[in-house]
């Protein structure tokens, strides 16, 4: 029955072309601090700190699920969501983890189930005619983002233990897509 849960996209509408979301994608998107917030009432210039800490609180308790849900339903490391929102591709549960600070133990279990994940280069800018279908892999990084450089133009960065996961590629990548590590 758990496993039926992870593999159930979650019941909403999305934009049409869009990719239904699936409970590992709304647990990574999930800010706990903008909910304390509201249910507190308080201005957010006062409430950085027990921001900071409601979130650090919510990823230390949802860590064993979010890695036991990928461990169930590993193909949901793969599944991108909101494509052509910021960027054309969407995002994938790897970018996720890393730009809303999980800990390394969600990001190294999402990795265990995508590898290709972290080797992923996606168009940095957004584009009204790019065809996601039509992308193929570059010749160069250049005009790319790929989740090491996610990870490294985070403020605040996140732990060496993530980075560490994530290989650095090379200034020019043949189609055979080489990183170093």
């Amino acid at each position: 029955m758990i496993k039926r849960a992870c593999r159930a996209p979650m019941p909403s509408k999305p934009p049409p072309g869009s990719s239904p979301w699936y409970p590992l994608h709304y647990l990574l998107c999930l800010d706990a601090a903008a909910y304390a917030r509201q249910s507190e009432g308080s201005d957010s210039s006062s409430s950085s700190s027990s921001a900071a800490a409601t979130t650090a609180a919510f990823q230390a308790a949802a860590e064993p699920l979010v890695v036991r849900i990928v461990e169930l339903f590993p193909e949901c490391a793969s599944k991108r969501i909101m494509e052509g929102v910021r960027f054309n591709m969407g995002n994938l549960p790897l970018e996720l983890a890393i730009s809303r600070g999980w800990p390394v133990g969600v990001v190294e279990a999402i990795i265990k189930a995508y590898p290709a994940g972290a080797k992923a280069l996606d168009p940095e800018k957004k584009r009204k005619s790019f065809k996601p279908k039509d992308w193929k892999q570059p010749d160069s990084i250049k005009g790319c983002r790929w989740p090491r450089k996610i990870a490294e133009d985070m403020h605040p960065p996140p732990a060496d233990e993530v980075l560490r996961l994530l290989p650095k590629p090379t200034e020019d990548i043949p189609t055979t897509c080489r990183f170093g590590l």
